[in-house]
């Protein structure tokens, strides 16, 4: 590199310090699509998808994978007509009843302002409460037509969530759960819980596919954490380059 081009790198870097920005290689980005690039080039393109908590939606997932069938979980009532339109487009079932480890009810807390923040944490504050129900996974789903990918963005409750699969827990392929990396709130839990339960299940951590830092200090408080078999044919091939 010439000195010409070193000193324009460096006042650019110093720029974008300013305003705590950097460069890095598109690569490095954590990113959804690379995941589903290789989902397909490892031959695990999923014939079955659950998308566990929906709000609104998860565009990128359906259109990656349109021959999937797709089985959609929000227990939030603004989700409904989302999970129906969504599955007029893409096919599949909807359950507008949240997953946990047993089959109850629990309170939905809901900001009618940020439906994707609806949480059955007790410990969040919110302006509306709904009572819903509440199912285990295993008590819905009997089989799953694999390869499987599971994207979980619970809000907390994914502990829950994996507590009630029971043996269909190994049925799934590919894991994309959103978790907090520090207790955010008392009952939620944390990337450590999340990494020693899969990791005694067999599972590994593959990537991480998106992260969120906080406002108030840029310090981040969620990943979304990939977690396949330790013997996935995503992690076959041992080569560098």
């Amino acid at each position: 590199m010439s000195a010409v081009a070193r000193s324009l790198k460096h006042l650019a870097q110093k720029t974008l310090n300013a305003g705590h920005l950097e460069v890095t290689r598109a690569g490095n980005v954590p990113r959804f699509d690379l995941l589903f690039r290789n989902l397909k080039r490892y031959g695990l393109t999923p014939k079955t998808v659950f998308d566990v908590g929906v709000d609104t939606g998860t565009p990128d997932l359906y259109e990656a994978f349109p021959g999937a069938a797709f089985a959609l979980f929000d227990p939030s009532p603004a989700s409904l007509p989302h999970m129906q339109r969504i599955s007029e487009t893409v096919g599949g079932v909807y359950f507008n009843v949240a997953l946990g480890a047993a089959d109850s009810s629990a309170a939905l807390s809901v900001n009618p302002a940020n439906t994707g923040g609806s949480t059955l944490l007790a410990a969040v504050a919110a302006p509306e409460l709904h009572t819903v129900a509440v199912k285990r996974f295993d008590s819905l789903i009997s089989s799953i037509a694999r390869p499987s990918l599971m994207k979980i963005d619970a809000q907390g409750y994914e502990m829950n969530i994996l507590a009630g699969m029971g043996t269909l827990l190994d049925d799934i392929d590919v894991y994309i759960i959103e978790v907090a990396t520090f207790p955010v709130h008392p009952e939620r839990g944390t990337f450590d819980q999340l990494h020693s339960f899969m990791r005694e299940r067999g599972f590994c951590l593959h990537e991480i596919v998106g992260l969120l830092r906080r406002p108030l200090d840029d310090m981040l408080c969620h990943i979304d954490a990939v977690y396949v078999k330790e013997n996935s044919p995503l992690r076959a091939d041992k080569r560098w380059g």
